[in-house]
């Protein structure tokens, strides 16, 4: 008896199901299991209640890999604090004022946690799907946030900030940052906008915290651990 001959499958079919399997492993490795709001928020005032100036971190661009199937995956130290899992977002955390401040009144009078966001693009929604913004009904209280701005109005909080806090910080780069420079240029972009302020690196104080597992995440470590087990 011959062998059956497998028929001829179009080209266009197997570049539809490369596709298909493509976004099913984007999908997965998108995957996180986002904590309560609580959580996050809990993390953002230890963190600011240990510092005597404001904290700015960038979450990553989208940019970092160019791979046209490159799945995005956000700044870890970033996600830490936020739970945000989208490109070209910022954090500015607003500690106490040091005594004998000026100008006080004016600069924080507002919210002491702000989430900065990009405009939203919907003609990048239409291929990435739809993405939070500023101006979005609810978007403080679904990210957890005191306030949400938009991207633009950064620079002019930092510049209030310096009037009265002498040191910043941020995730300064290493000597030779690898691949993408997202830190190189996040710090750069701060150091134009407040030149006067003295740039202090909060990876420090970020990596003692993550070494303390809070009872939320005691849960997903188990659950890693129990997914490796049966993998093994």
């Amino acid at each position: 008896m011959r062998p059956k001959i497998p028929p001829i499958v179009p080209r266009w079919v197997l570049c539809l199901l490369a596709l298909a399997c493509a976004g099913g492993i984007a999908g997965i490795a998108q995957a996180r299991f986002r904590q309560p709001n609580e959580e996050y928020q809990a993390r953002r005032a230890k963190l600011r209640a240990a510092l005597d100036g404001p904290v700015v971190i960038f979450g990553y661009t989208g940019h970092e890999d160019a791979s046209a199937v490159a799945v995005f995956f956000q700044e870890p130290y970033f996600y830490y604090l936020t739970g945000h899992d989208e490109p070209g977002a910022a954090l500015v955390l607003i500690p106490d004022p040091p005594k004998g401040s000026s100008n006080i009144d004016n600069v924080l009078e507002g919210p002491r946690e702000i989430l900065f966001l990009p405009p939203r693009n919907p003609a990048e929604e239409i291929w990435e799907g739809p993405k939070m913004g500023p101006d979005d009904p609810g978007v403080a209280e679904k990210t957890g946030f005191q306030a949400v701005e938009p991207m633009e109005e950064l620079r002019g909080e930092l510049e209030q900030l310096s009037k009265i806090f002498p040191n910043f910080y941020t995730l300064l780069p290493p000597k030779q940052e690898e691949g993408y420079p997202h830190l190189t240029n996040s710090t750069a972009w701060i150091r134009e906008v407040v030149p006067q302020a003295i740039l202090k690196d909060i990876t420090p104080e970020l990596a003692a915290m993550r070494q303390v597992k809070s009872a939320g995440e005691l849960p997903l470590i188990q659950k890693a651990i129990d997914l490796s087990v049966d993998a093994q």
